[in-house]
């Protein structure tokens, strides 16, 4: 049990001498367990598969860019997407766009214009379908909200 808790503690930053006293258990033990710590994580690294990383940091993504637009902050919003449209180029799933005529930030229609005249048939494409599944997806949601009774 402590080895999970040693383990979120090394995430947090807690280092061997911190936890020993936390827990009154001896640096050794400590020690002893932080190896076995690594050494379970280099095995889940073993198994890592980057489509699934990546699906997950979609889901992810999603999810705080909804919860920013509920809250109301939209800046936010749009930077938790550029930030991740920047990391997906960064691990070669979108290859970056060089916007040739200069758009006004401020104007969603000139930046959507640079964007898309840069877009292959393939990539322009895939963004259909990624659109198309989301729009389905908040139909769906929005129908099952609507027909759920009311508590009010």
């Amino acid at each position: 049990m402590h080895r999970e808790c040693l383990a979120e503690c090394m995430h947090q930053g807690m280092r061997g001498v911190e936890f020993a006293q936390l827990f009154h258990i001896s640096l050794t033990q400590v020690t002893r367990d932080e190896r076995a710590v690594k050494k379970r994580f280099a095995l889940i690294a073993q198994d890592f598969d980057s489509m699934q990383f990546l699906g997950w940091l979609c889901d992810e993504a999603e999810w705080l860019i909804s919860q920013a637009k509920k809250a109301g902050d939209f800046a936010l919003a749009w930077k938790i997407y550029t930030d991740f449209t920047t990391m997906l180029q960064n691990f070669g799933v979108l290859r970056p766009l060089a916007i040739a005529a200069p758009a006004d930030p401020n104007n969603p229609q000139q930046v959507l214009d640079a964007v898309f005249d840069q877009m292959t048939d393939e990539e322009f494409n895939k963004v259909k379908q990624v659109v198309g599944e989301v729009l389905e997806k908040n139909v769906n949601q929005q129908g099952t909200e609507n027909s759920q009774p009311s508590t009010h």
